[in-house]
């Protein structure tokens, strides 16, 4: 995976500026104070599924998230 592009700017990976301004016109009512990513490969769908997708929700839930933006990179 060729990071040249991620480390000259981070938002074609992340779009934080993208997503600050959709907050400040008003299309999205805030963003969360945390982010989570997850590096390295997937190598069981079980896994995902049974263990890291649960443990998400759980935090997603508790941050009281509307909505998740997953970029898969």
């Amino acid at each position: 995976y060729d990071l040249t592009d991620s480390r000259r700017d981070p938002n074609v990976v992340f779009p934080m500026d993208t997503l600050r301004g959709l907050v400040r016109e008003g299309t999205v009512g805030e963003l969360s104070h945390c982010a989570y990513t997850f590096m390295g490969g997937i190598y069981s769908a079980r896994k995902v599924r049974d263990v890291l997708a649960p443990a998400l929700v759980t935090r997603l839930l508790q941050d009281k998230v509307d909505v998740a933006l997953m970029v898969p990179v």
